[in-house]
């Protein structure tokens, strides 16, 4: 299914699960409402995987067709910053975290 995603094929799911389609525009959704409450401080945005592959490129206004790009290691932080609309990524899938 990514491979079909990364191809544009925005109807293509898994079996019981979201299309392309349908994810980003519950990523759409998120979106809009990380942009209006970015300017009150910290955020932290838990979510599974999938997800995140559709989520980053669309806060980052990057290409959906490399989605293995944010295929990130089980249980890392990602942080980005939100101003004035504009998304920065500053770290991508850190498992520093993990090795203590």
């Amino acid at each position: 299914v990514l491979e079909k995603w990364s191809a544009g094929d925005l109807e293509a799911a898994f079996e019981g699960g979201e299309s392309l389609g349908q994810v980003c525009k519950r990523a759409r959704r998120v979106l809009e409402i990380l942009h209006s409450a970015s300017d009150s401080g910290r955020i932290a945005v838990v979510t599974h995987a999938v997800f995140l592959m559709i989520f980053l490129p669309l806060l980052l206004n990057d290409s959906l067709t490399d989605l293995k790009r944010y295929s990130l290691p089980r249980g890392s932080i990602t942080t980005l910053t939100i101003r004035n609309g504009e998304a920065e990524l500053q770290e991508l899938g850190s498992i520093e975290h993990l090795q203590r």
